[in-house]
């Protein structure tokens, strides 16, 4: 009865938020994801939580990757992919990805902001922060 059980699966992950357990949160929609991979839900608290509250920075990576293969129209998922390449320390791929996201049209402005500062931290870590000015849009003044 897999409905039966990934809604069980899905409430007992809810509850593991609710109480803060994120190891079990993550671990327990990660199941739900096995059985049902286009869980959209599933996908993106189980990233939350890898991503921010557990520093687990290669698992969110790796979910990200698998959520993509099997959604690539998923606008949302290529900006968090960006992300989890900074956070991974894949600097070059990341600048190519978060140039690609700031041309694509379906990125609205509350998005490319966001962009913008991973893509003015990832500068740093590529020492290239000299180009921030330029690529942020932003003009020193008196230039």
């Amino acid at each position: 009865m897999p409905p039966q059980w990934a809604q069980t699966r899905n409430n007992l992950a809810e509850a593991y938020y609710h109480l803060e357990d994120w190891r079990n949160s993550a671990g327990t929609y990660a199941n739900v994801l096995m059985v049902y991979p286009d869980d959209k839900k599933a996908y993106f608290i189980s990233g939350l939580i890898y991503q921010d509250m557990l520093s687990g920075f290669s698992e969110a990576f790796e979910l990200n990757r698998n959520w993509l293969k099997t959604h690539p129209e998923d606008v949302s998922a290529h900006i968090y992919f960006a992300e989890r390449h900074f956070t991974t320390g894949r600097f070059g791929e990341c600048e190519k990805l978060i140039n690609s996201l700031l041309e694509n049209p379906d990125v609205g402005p509350v998005l490319k902001t966001s962009l913008i500062a991973t893509d003015i931290a990832n500068l740093h870590a590529l020492d290239s922060a000299g180009d921030v000015p330029v690529r942020s849009k932003v003009q020193p003044k008196g230039v």
